[in-house]
């Protein structure tokens, strides 16, 4: 369940759906991508039991990190 506003951040697994806004974060931190890149890059991870990739949501639901 995603926080109320005055809650911390709602850490979660990532969902494909976020791959949007995962790439605006990457860029952010100096490692632009494109969606599509990045949509296809996590839905490699997403299917490798290897890997876990979780997103912090805010009460907005967006991602923060």
């Amino acid at each position: 369940m995603p926080p109320t506003e005055n809650e911390a951040p709602f850490i979660r697994p990532a969902r494909l759906e976020d791959a949007a806004e995962i790439a605006e974060l990457s860029g952010q931190l100096g490692y632009p991508v494109s969606a599509a890149e990045m949509s296809a890059r996590l839905s490699r991870a997403l299917g490798d039991p290897d890997y876990v990739i979780s997103v912090a949501e805010g009460a907005d639901g967006r991602l923060l990190g």
